[in-house]
């Protein structure tokens, strides 16, 4: 089978780093209201082992509103019909320490509707 090719195309593969850091996230328990400053420790190390040191940290905090709460079933809270905006605030969180982890002081944006109870969703990076 020496036929010439039915087609041909040059590609170019740049570099390609796959994943390689893994980081957990968590807050103190208990409830935190909009307007105040949540904690979010960050626990970050490469997956071949060592801590994630020296990595710069930055996010943002977003609240949604939410109509009901597993502890109060059958309640609904705020107005059905009013539109409720999610207000974001944003974080420069600094740098890991030598053992990968860094303390980010989230300040959560504050509500035009405090008449419901609100979700934090924290994505950083």
């Amino acid at each position: 089978m020496d036929a010439p090719a039915l087609a041909s195309q040059q590609v170019l593969v740049e570099d390609f780093l796959p994943e390689r850091i893994d980081f957990e996230m968590d807050l103190a328990d208990g409830s935190i209201a909009p307007g105040e400053t949540a904690v979010l420790n960050i626990d970050a190390r490469y997956l071949f082992g060592a801590p994630g040191a020296g990595l710069r940290v930055s996010g943002f905090a977003k609240l949604r509103a939410v109509r009901e709460l597993k502890d109060f079933p059958g309640y609904r809270f705020g107005r059905h019909d009013a539109y409720v905006p999610s207000p974001t605030s944003y974080a420069d969180g600094g740098v890991t320490g030598a053992d990968g982890r860094l303390a980010v002081a989230m300040d959560l944006p504050d509500v035009d509707e405090p008449d419901r109870p609100y979700a934090a969703q924290f994505t950083m990076s």
